[in-house]
């Protein structure tokens, strides 16, 4: 698996959960995602799908934008 170069979503997510107090499992509920995939799209393993990635930027109100994943190359 390729490593997704790093992003300021990917890292704005994390810190997001840390000031709200969410955990990856409330999360990835709230996403409809194992917890699995959201750890491995917090740590750089994985992208998310154009969906999650909208979800992810409803739920965190535009804090982790969905257009702030980028693919590596």
């Amino acid at each position: 698996m390729t490593a997704i170069r790093d992003s300021a979503s990917r890292r704005a997510l994390p810190r997001w959960r840390a000031l709200t107090g969410m955990t990856q499992t409330a999360l990835s509920l709230e996403l409809e995602l194992d917890r699995t995939g959201l750890h491995h799209i917090e740590a750089g393993r994985s992208q998310p799908s154009l969906q999650c990635a909208i979800r992810i930027e409803r739920l965190t109100g535009g804090v982790v934008p969905c257009l702030g994943w980028e693919t590596g190359t």
